[in-house]
């Protein structure tokens, strides 16, 4: 089976212009670490199997790069 891990999980806010970011060093590691823009209107909580994110989909854009596992 074919999985998809993110190696960086990254967005930018459209409002304050923060880009909100973490990268994965392994496809095991799983930091759950919230993170905000200073203007509070988007987060990311970053995971290699999963990104969640927080916040009006208008109000972000997605940077995320991933890895294809063969």
């Amino acid at each position: 089976m074919n999985m998809t891990y993110y190696r960086i999980n990254r967005l930018r806010c459209k409002r304050c212009g923060d880009i909100l970011e973490y990268e994965h060093k392994t496809k095991d590691s799983n930091p759950h670490m919230m993170m905000w823009c200073k203007c509070r209107a988007v987060a990311l909580d970053p995971s290699a199997y999963y990104f969640r994110r927080v916040g009006n989909p208008e109000d972000y854009e997605d940077l995320s790069e991933e890895w294809k596992e063969q």
